[in-house]
């Protein structure tokens, strides 16, 4: 990734999309803990960090959706590129196993499902 990349997030638990954002930085490292996940928890010294995402881009919001304006990732997913990369069968699989970036077409799209009341926060 790099500045001017769009990035859509995508709300795995529920399956839906939240919000737009643009890339503002080159990538850096950073250990720093950014969430703590239900599913990893974080281990002992011994057994190892558990998730460590130290990868990271600082991002611009441009589109910041309410828990109601969330999109259906059924209803955008299989018209995103990224995810015509994957067999029909598992494409649900592909937003949680990219990186989020979306094409210029993907973001297009995601703002056309918008509404005007969506803003950046």
């Amino acid at each position: 990734m790099r500045p001017g990349d769009k990035l859509i997030f995508y709300l795995t638990k529920i399956m839906k999309f939240g919000g737009l954002a643009e890339v503002t930085s080159d990538y850096f490292e950073d250990h720093t803990r950014v969430f703590k996940s239900e599913k990893k928890p974080v281990l002992s010294a011994a057994e190892g960090p558990g998730e460590d995402y130290p990868f990271r881009v600082n991002v611009k919001p441009e589109i910041v959706l309410t828990p109601e304006q969330y999109l259906d990732v059924k209803e955008i997913a299989p018209r995103m590129e990224y995810t015509k990369k994957w067999p029909a069968e598992h494409w649900r699989l592909a937003p949680s196993a990219s990186s989020g970036q979306a094409s210029r077409g993907t973001s297009t799209r995601f703002r056309s499902r918008t509404t005007t009341s969506s803003s950046p926060r």
